[in-house]
Formats: structure tokens, sequence, C-alpha cells
């Protein structure tokens, strides 16, 4: 079992351990009784009234407590509503209102200005002693132009104290934007003393111990996302810097020192949710199941080329590594795709172990080998062991680094050791415990750099002494060469401008049900920088999670060159929605339009922008064909004519059959040559409607500007 695989275990373990759901038939003895919450919530959400069916549970950890309030309706799917109030303070901490009432999409969503009044009554109503300790953030989601879309806001309100933002603390709501309701609220607050930051190091001594532990490292990035959204495509390694550090670049302010947690403490949730997101290689457990099978076609032919392992040859080179039991039973044997290089064809293999009165330590074992070089790529033994290890962490490491030496001799001096992050993944094993099993990560280097996305992760037990785990994760790729790479001082210069080092209040947890605040220096991005996780190593551009560059994120924008446009109004909400921003905060409202810049401003606008902001071209005019809005296909470079832009807005609401009878229109330009009898309907009814800026004639063949095309985008969603 992988590094990552075995850390979300005991993540979710110590979740379990901690956090246990109790319904409770008898009233619980707390301060705010079962009574008094059900009628809190019913004094802030009188929505209540309109359930008929209620229970209640009673759930308490050791940070906090709270009763559960569900209300739904008796006919399936109608809605529901969730209200969760602390059972000490009497403070509603979540609240999830859904109903299935029809949207009238003719209605106009409400601005970001108007949700941001309705938030700010419930946050008046709901968290009024807190709000001298909130501040809002300036939100990065898109308004969207369509009902038919997404139509929620998302605010957000962080936690101050002392001046200091404290991470994980404040409120997030959810604005419908077509109703005008309340969806969702949540609170997250601890009650506790802050320290002082009267005897933090300074800003200056933080950033010199940011750089003195080298916690800006250069690396090789691939995206899993991008990978494995689209496995057949060949995805470019980037090269980049991002924060590599045991204590994931935070500095205890009061000590000076890199804060490296102990075993049993994590940060926040959000912290340890990021950390699965963003890094690590794939897990180790990629049994047969989940790769593609071949089809008796593909095996023939590669039979054919006599250049394969036979089953049992494959199955020998398992057993080379892999003590088989006597009594296993083969249960898979099968040729498949390897699911991480689709070039690549492995054997797979399961075996099971019949368990008789005396079970025997082996349960199960499955393996993938390269089915032309004899290559183990994976393996993994479920065993019977129970009890404390006998191997020290020191032991346990030197064994799995002689197993590589003898697996895989070539690759051993091209792998580093990770250290594990204790800022994000919670522990359970007691000092004076040595564990049943060991995991040991080991990634890729490549001239000295490290690539994350490759490596060997291996499981060690503790108590039979032996590997019964192991994956190797190594493809092949082109790496872009490190001599174009800025230099570690410039790195960090860039790196820092956008993301500054900050102090900052962080929450420490523990198993034995205690919470500590620390006052500590951390990487905060400023709003504009918001999702920034590294920078391009070439140039210094801050890239996401998934490498792309921050400026092709679908953020809301303000362009700044549309004053006295005649479309600014409807310019404005383009941008608030996140449409049509191929120049950033440019619009270039007089420049002519291509027909794909249209037709993904169309997708976007409907459905919003971020569903489309990684599809092609070709995907593009795909979905617009099948949608019946373009009939023939286009070049992406060809401008967009009059004509077609009413077309398009016109067969997008559904209105084309009208114009198949262009007797029964009327040519609201009649001495207007390009108009016929193809076209009239379309051209009457978008004028009718008012969702063309014309003057005295339609013209057709006219290559639209960027600002018409945004005036007629809108009017057409919204008149």
């Amino acid at each position: 079992m992988s590094y990552i695989t075995k850390s979300f275990l005991s993540l979710v373990l110590t979740i379990m351990f901690l956090f246990s759901m109790v319904i409770v038939p008898v009233q619980a003895a707390t301060p705010i009784s079962l009574e008094q919450a059900i009628q809190t919530a019913k004094t802030y959400f009188p929505v209540t009234e309109s359930f008929s069916d209620f229970s209640s549970e009673y759930s308490s950890s050791p940070f906090q407590s709270v009763w559960n309030l569900n209300w739904s309706s008796k006919d399936a799917g109608q809605g529901s509503l969730h209200v969760a109030i602390d059972t000490n303070t009497g403070n509603v901490q979540d609240m999830n209102y859904w109903t299935n009432k029809p949207v009238d999409k003719s209605s106009r969503n409400i601005s970001a200005e108007q949700a941001l009044a309705i938030g700010g009554k419930w946050l008046s109503t709901l968290a009024a002693d807190k709000i001298k300790n909130l501040q809002l953030v300036t939100g990065q989601n898109p308004i969207p132009l369509s009902n038919n879309g997404y139509d929620t806001l998302t605010l957000r309100w962080q936690r101050y104290e002392n001046g200091i933002p404290v991470i994980g603390d404040g409120v997030t709501m959810h604005i419908n934007l077509s109703s005008r309701e309340l969806t969702s609220y949540n609170l997250q607050w601890v009650e506790t003393t802050f320290p002082a930051a009267d005897k933090a190091i300074s800003t200056e001594q933080a950033l010199k111990v940011f750089r003195d532990e080298n916690m800006l490292a250069r690396q090789y990035f691939l995206s899993h996302y991008r990978v494995f959204s689209n496995p057949q495509s060949s995805q470019p390694v980037q090269l980049v810097y991002l924060p590599d550090h045991p204590s994931g670049a935070v500095i205890d302010a009061i000590s000076g020192k890199p804060l490296i947690l102990k075993p049993g403490q994590w940060k926040s949730m959000y912290d340890k949710e990021m950390n699965y997101l963003s890094g690590g290689m794939g897990s180790a457990d990629q049994s047969a199941a989940t790769v593609s099978k071949l089809s008796p076609e593909e095996i023939a032919e590669l039979e054919k080329s006599k250049n394969i392992l036979s089953q049992e040859q494959a199955m020998e080179k398992v057993r080379r590594w892999v003590s088989i039991p006597a009594a296993a039973v083969l249960t898979n044997a099968s040729l498949s795709r390897y699911y991480n290089d689709p070039d690549t064809r492995v054997w797979s293999f399961n075996w099971e172990i019949p368990q008789g009165e005396n079970p025997a330590q082996v349960l199960s074992v499955w393996a993938t080998v390269d089915c032309q070089t004899g290559q183990i790529y994976s393996f993994h033994q479920s065993i019977n062991q129970s009890g404390n290890g006998v191997l020290t962490e020191t032991e346990a490491e030197q064994l799995a680094r002689e197993f590589i030496k003898q697996i895989e001799p070539l690759l051993a001096d091209q792998l580093v050791l990770e250290k594990q992050n204790q800022n994000n993944i919670p522990y359970q094993t007691k000092a004076a415990e040595l564990p049943a099993e060991w995991d040991f990560s080991f990634t890729r280097l490549v001239d000295g750099i490290k690539f994350p996305h490759n490596g060997v992760n291996i499981a060690v037990s503790g108590i039979n002494k032996q590997v019964i785990s192991y994956y190797l994760n190594w493809s092949k790729h082109e790496f872009p060469p490190a001599s174009e790479s800025l230099s570690s001082d410039s790195a960090n210069a860039i790196y820092l401008k956008h993301t500054p080092m900050s102090l900052s209040y962080n929450v420490i947890n523990s198993e034995n049900a205690s919470r500590e605040i620390k006052l500590v220096y951390q990487l905060l991005p400023g709003n504009d920088k918001a999702g920034m996780a590294m920078i391009d190593a070439r140039n210094g551009e801050p890239l996401d999670h998934m490498g792309k560059p921050l400026s092709s994120r679908v953020i809301p924008r303000a362009f700044s060159d549309i004053n006295g446009h005649f479309a600014a109004e409807e310019i404005n909400l383009v941008g608030r929605a996140g449409l049509m921003s191929e120049y950033g905060n440019l619009f270039k409202p007089d420049e002519k339009i291509n027909t794909l810049t249209f037709l993904r401003a169309m997708l976007g606008a409907r459905d919003g922008a971020n569903n489309y902001a990684d599809s092609n071209d070709e995907q593009i005019i795909k979905i617009c064909q099948e949608r019946g809005w373009l009939k023939d296909k286009v070049p992406a470079s060809v401008f967009l004519t009059r004509e077609l832009l009413t077309c398009l807005v016109v067969r997008s609401q559904g209105l084309e059959l009208p114009t198949r009878y262009p007797q029964i229109f009327t040519n609201p330009y009649p001495q207007d040559k390009s108009i016929n009898d193809s076209n009239l309907g379309f051209v009457a009814m978008a004028n009718g409607f008012g969702w063309l800026y014309l003057q005295d004639a339609f013209n057709a063949n006219d290559e639209v500007t960027r600002g018409e095309a945004a005036y007629t985008l809108v009017k057409s969603l919204h008149n």
C-alpha cells in the first residue's frame, strides 16, 4: 500500500476515533437542550415549516458537540434542511438547504453586490457577536450570466485576532443568485486565547529561515489531474519551483524554527485536503481491476510478435520476489494496458489463499509484470499480522533500500527518500511502540532534481521483516533542461513577492483532545494570487496546483477599457462571469471576434465558464454542433459574421423552427440586400427581441466586434 494511501487510511481512522456520531434516543445532558436547539433553528429558518419529517442526532468530539437537526419532505427528492447547533454556545455551526423548486429561467440573477448584501444580513443574524473579528475575502467566483448554469455565489469571511488571520476559522456562505436564498452556512470558530505577537521574530528573520532551510525547491512537475483526465495525451513535464519542506514551509514565529509537528498532531482539515489534492505519486493499490484489459484481438496481435512472456514465465518473475503459498489459487491472469502508460502491456495476476481452521499468514497476492521485459511494476501481499513490530524505522528503511537495489539496481541511485510532512498527516503510533508496518516513499531524481510523479513506494512488515508491498512508477518523458531555470535567489524573490511570508494563527490539534494555538509565519497569497501553488522555473510565472498559469484562471474580470462603450454594461456582466478574458483585464471591445471565442462564451454563459476552461477548439465545436447551434464546422480563426451571430443566439434559445417559414415575418430592414428568405426569420426575431445593436441596416456579412458580440450574448439571455 502506498504512502499516500496509508496516510489517508490513518487520517480516516483518526477522524473516526475522534468524531463519533451517536444517535441519541433520550435527551443528552448539554447546556443547550434539544428543544432549545430546535427552537433556534426554527427561528432562523422558518422554511422548516414546509417539511413534514424531522430527525435529530447528537454529535460529539473532543473539540465540539452539536445537535444535528434534519427536516425533509415525505416525497423523496423534494428538498431538505440540515442545521447543526453548538450544544454549548447555541450558535448555528452549519446549515444546508436544498429544494426541488423549479427555477424561473426568465428571471435575471442578482448581482454580486445584492448577494453580498443578503450575506451581510445573514452574518448579522447568525454571527452578530463575531462580526468585529471577520473580514470579507474578495471573491474569485464568477457570477453566471444564465440561470441555466451554476447560480450560486460563495461568500467567505476570514477570522482575525489581534489583526492576524486565524487559518481555518471564519464563515462561509452560499447564496442562490436566482432564488436569493441562503443555501449553505458554515462557522468555524475555535474558542481559546491567542498569543500576542510582540515576541514574534521579524518578517526578515522568517524570510532568512525560509531561505536557509531551502523551503522553496526546484522540481520537475507533471499534473496528475491533467494526465488522468486525458490519459491518451502526452502531457509535458514542467520545471517549477514550489514549497517542499517537512514543515510545509511553516515557521514558528516565537522560536524562529520550522514548525514540524509531533506524532499525533495535525493542523486544519483544509491543510490535509490540500496535501492529498496537490502532490505525490499515485496510489500503489493498482490491482488488476483498475487497468484496461486487452481485447482477444489485441492479445492475438501481441502473441504474433512472439516477443512477450508467457503467463507462466511472467508468474515466475513474480515468484522471484514474492512467496506464493502452495495452496494459493490463481483467480485472475490477464493481459492489460498499464494504467500509467497506455503503450505498455502488463500481465496482471491475483492469487487467493483459502483459509481453513488455521488461517494462513498470507490472505491474497496481486502483482503486475511487464509482458515483454518482465519488469515488476507492483505487488501487494495481504497478510495476517497483529501486535507491535520489532523493526525500528532505521532498520525498516535499510531493508527497503536493499530490496530496491536488488529488484531495480539501475534505478536505486536515482531515488531519494521522502520525509513525511507531519504538519499535514496525523500519526497514531505511540512513541513507545514500534508499528506493525513501515511505509516509505522514494522520489525519482532527474539530474539531481526531484520528479515526484515517479518513484517507488514500499511497505515493510515490522513484524515479519519483509517487504509486503511494492509499487514502481517510472515513465518516459522529455525533461526541460535545468540550465534554463532561474537561480534559487531569483526564484525565492519572485515567489515571495506573489505569496509573502505572513503572520497567522494556526490551530494545532492533538489526539489527546487538546488544542494549541501557534503564531507562525507561512506563505499566504493575496486575493489576486489565490490558488497559486508554484512558479515556472524558467520565467517565474505563477502557476496553480495543476501547473496551469494563474492568468488563465476563470475569475471575475473588471475590464479597464470599456468606459463610454455602448455595450459597457453588458461587457461588465460578461467580465463578472469570467468570459471573454483572453486579454486579461483588457476587453478590446472594438476588435473583431473569431467564431470560436464566441462559441466558447456562449457555452460558458449557460453552463459556467469553468466547465470549458480545459476544452479545446474541436471539443467546443462538437458540443455546439450537438446542441444544434452550429450547423457546419468552422475554422478556429474565422471571424464571426453578424448573420452567424444572429443564427447562433436564435438557435441557442430553441427558436429555430419558426425561421423555416419566412412568410410569417416582416423584414425590419427592407432596403438591406443581405436579408433573404434563408435568414429573414433569424433577423426578424433577434431584432424584435432587442438582441442586436444595429443602426440602419443588418449587413449580414459584416464581421462583428467583441463589444457587439457581448451585447448580443447578454441581451439574448436577459431579455
